[in-house]
């Protein structure tokens, strides 16, 4: 078996998830059986595995890309953050609770036991584990609970790379700052590093990573060209910043529609709208004002971790904006807690203190928060506005929030109740009566339901025929994924092939 490696970054989005994702797919090109592994990881954007178990992002993207199946012990601890001080922390896939970043660190020395588990459950199947770091691996102030970073590299016998992002400018100090803060024994893990996001002639660079290779005493592994492509499976909260109106290249039409996605402050899987954003008829952009649905054709309520806080600060923030833009006859999608935002009643007392609020009262139904989180992969039909079978879907739920539909409103997709019992089928989701007000809303507690090329596709020639605009498909999501995965991987190739990166991942 290969010696497992680390990649660490100079901070947090400074390409380590798109290099780990990279290798993944390179390694398992070589016919190589690599997997993902990030002890500890801190995200909103979370999916579930096929057993249940509730991940980050990331590593079920990185799972896809080493072409293997994700497992819960591929990120086996996932802090969700709902405030400035507190995150829910779950742990193995399941919540056990919300802590304070201090009550946090005074956990981690009881949680090392099970990371190591974890990491020796997958090295044991594995010909190479490939390890992500988290942040910086130099924040001096949080090495001596390290559990994420370069303390458990030298634990498990791993060797690092360091990854740094030229783009936001002081690439060299940031390397060099890195380097001289570590101790000794963290600092001799790190074999070389990798110049990411560079833009330009790379000869430009080549006496000052000389004199940094000198003075660090570590090789440069390479310079990674800066990807303009639309990136899939992000999940740090950095990277959404970078998100304005998405128009894929290629053929597009003249009048796109236009896809905005409300911006919660707790936004949680913006993941979901990925596949919407590589529609070549589509054009989507996050917004937080009033002024943001004035040319919509569709509008999006996404999930969030703080549905009553949220649901406060939409109406706050929007007043009856909404409900002017449903009058117009246009579009409103829920999904998850911008679902349970759309119905009647929201009892919480679990997600946030506040017990019960009034929705928006635009479809009928009500949730009811459990302590219990729904963490399940789902597959089905669209159903839309009859019981025949259409296209199929799949998804995954996670939510607290229990949602129960009224006799008013019909459900949107039929779902297996589960493998064992897939004569059995159980509704979720609801659109509106047609002629009512509400007949141009809907809602799903389905994450991931936009990869379902039919349902997608389905969708999109309904609200472009309501706004009298034309719908062209574009490719199939997952044959969009694949190439993008095939296409990291020749990126890692062509920024590393002259250096020693390559053979060092095989060593």
């Amino acid at each position: 078996m290969t010696r497992p490696k680390m990649i660490v970054g100079t901070s947090s989005d400074a390409g380590k998830s798109t290099v780990v994702a990279a290798v993944c797919r390179y390694l398992a090109n070589q016919g190589m059986k690599v997997v993902p592994f990030k002890s500890q990881n801190m995200a909103l954007n979370s999916a579930v595995t096929e057993d249940g178990f509730e991940i980050g992002r990331a590593q079920y993207a990185q799972a896809f890309a080493a072409r293997t199946r994700a497992t819960v012990e591929m990120n086996p601890i996932l802090l969700k953050p709902e405030s400035d001080r507190t995150s829910q922390v779950i742990l193995n896939g399941e919540s056990i609770g919300s802590y304070s970043a201090v009550d946090y660190q005074t956990m981690k020395a009881s949680l090392i036991d099970g990371v190591l588990d974890s990491f020796s459950v997958l090295e044991r199947d594995a010909d190479v584990v490939i390890m992500e770091g988290a942040g910086s691996p130099a924040e001096i102030n949080l090495l001596e609970y390290d559990i994420v970073n370069l303390n458990l590299a030298e634990r498990v016998s791993a060797r690092a790379a360091l990854v740094a992002d030229i783009d936001r400018g002081g690439v060299f100090a940031h390397i060099l700052g890195t380097y001289s803060i570590l101790p000794e024994n963290l600092r001799g893990l790190l074999d070389g590093y990798l110049i990411n996001r560079f833009r330009g002639d790379v000869s430009l660079l080549g006496s000052g990573l000389t004199e940094l290779s000198s003075r660090i005493g570590s090789e440069c592994f390479g310079t990674l060209p800066y990807l303009k492509s639309t990136m899939l499976d992000k999940e740090d909260s950095l990277s959404l910043a970078e998100r304005g109106p998405a128009r894929p290249s290629g053929k597009v039409l003249d009048v796109p529609l236009r896809i905005r996605v409300v911006r919660l402050p707790h936004l949680s899987n913006y993941t979901d709208f990925d596949p919407l954003s590589l529609e070549p008829s589509c054009e989507v952009s996050y917004v937080d004002s009033p002024s943001g649905l004035a040319d919509a054709d569709l509008v999006i309520l996404p999930g969030s971790k703080s549905t009553i806080g949220d649901l406060n600060w939409l109406r706050s923030r929007f007043g009856d904006s909404i409900s002017r833009y449903i009058d117009s006859g246009r579009f409103l999608m829920g999904v998850c807690g911008g679902y349970q935002m759309l119905g009647e009643e929201i009892e919480d007392g679990v997600e946030c203190e506040v017990e019960g609020t009034e929705g928006m009262g635009l479809l009928d139904v009500t949730t009811h928060f459990k302590e219990q989180k729904l963490t399940l992969q789902r597959s089905g039909n669209y159903i839309g506005s009859t019981l025949d079978d259409g296209p199929s879907v799949s998804g995954y739920q996670i939510h607290n929030g229990r949602v129960a539909a009224g006799p008013s409103n019909r459900p949107i997709f039929r779902l297996i109740e589960s493998p064992a019992r897939a004569r059995f089928g159980i509704d979720d989701g609801v659109a509106g009566n047609e002629g009512s007000r509400s007949g141009n809303v809907f809602g799903t507690t389905l994450h991931g339901v936009f990869e379902a090329d039919g349902f997608r596709r389905n969708l999109l020639e309904e609200v472009a025929r309501s706004r009298d605009r034309r719908y062209e498909p574009g490719r199939g999501f997952y044959e969009v994924r694949e190439l993008h995965y095939e296409s990291l991987a020749k990126w890692l190739l062509q920024g590393t092939e002259a250096s020693g990166f390559l053979p060092w991942l095989k060593g």
